[in-house]
């Protein structure tokens, strides 16, 4: 997906606010941002993508700031708010039918909105009890194409939201092998190894990639799948680029207007779209 006019204030949003949990002080943030500004003109154009120039930001951050996961204490505060929630959650995974499979993805979609960066929205703690329903749902194609699958990829997002993909990930591992993705090391609030190797069970696959973007490529799958999950709007902006080797499932909840019309989706409602 490539970049809207709506972008740009939103990346300078989240710019300042990755300087701001490095802990340095206000002339070196004057710094930081200045050149980041000034960076950002020079690389926003038609053929862009948000979640590369993101990437490119936070690399810049982390070199200048010295602080190399800026988002460590949003992330624990995530995993506490979703590990709380899932608490209440009861899950038959011995009972394979397609309700159960649609309530876990509206779950995972709405922890999807545990987010705290994005400008202009405000997570609703209510909506991990009460998931509301998907404004898309191809919840239908998904089961059926999980039934007739070998082997899956999950792609993860942010932590916290994967407490509940991996309750996702549990339930379908009874029917189709799962691969369950991570980044290696940090960007944002991603989700990476050292959350992921807390929380994963067999038998589930872990595979952890050192990030090209905020979002994963076509180029960072190790294997062969017949399907592919991915969770959160960075994975759509990535994997909407370039020619897609596996069908995709994009599970998300759709946090600002450039997203909301790349998909056909209202704002703040939440999606499983399927792409061939």
């Amino acid at each position: 997906m490539k970049v809207k006019a709506d972008c740009a204030p939103c990346l300078i949003n989240r710019a300042l606010s990755a300087l701001d949990k490095s802990g340095i002080g206000e002339e070196a943030k004057l710094r930081a941002m200045t050149f980041l500004v000034q960076s950002l003109a020079s690389r926003y154009n038609e053929q862009a993508v948000p979640a590369f120039l993101e990437k490119e930001d936070m690399d810049f951050i982390k070199r200048f700031t010295g602080c190399s996961d800026p988002y460590a204490e949003v992330k624990s505060k995530a995993y506490a708010i979703a590990k709380k929630a899932a608490e209440k959650v009861v899950v038959d995974y011995g009972s394979w039918n397609e309700e159960n499979l649609r309530r876990l993805m509206e779950l995972a979609v709405a922890a999807n909105g545990l987010e705290f960066d994005v400008k202009g929205y405000e997570f609703d703690p209510s909506s991990l009890e009460r998931p509301p329903p998907l404004a898309i749902d191809d919840t239908h194609y998904l089961w059926t194409q999980v039934a007739s699958s070998r082997v899956l990829a999950y792609v993860l997002d942010n932590a916290g939201e994967h407490v509940f993909d991996l309750m996702v990930a549990r339930y379908l591992s009874a029917h189709v092998d799962v691969h369950v993705y991570a980044k290696s090391t940090p960007l944002l609030n991603d989700v990476t190894k050292d959350e992921l190797s807390r929380d994963l069970m067999p038998p589930l696959k872990p595979h952890y990639y050192e990030p090209r973007a905020v979002g994963i490529t076509w180029e960072d799958f190790e294997d062969d799948y017949d399907l592919v999950i991915a969770k959160g709007m960075a994975n759509y902006e990535t994997l909407t680029e370039g020619k897609p080797l596996f069908p995709v499932y994009h599970a998300l909840k759709v946090k600002c207007r450039p997203m909301a019309l790349s998909l056909g989706a209202p704002l703040l409602s939440g999606v499983v779209k399927r792409r061939q």
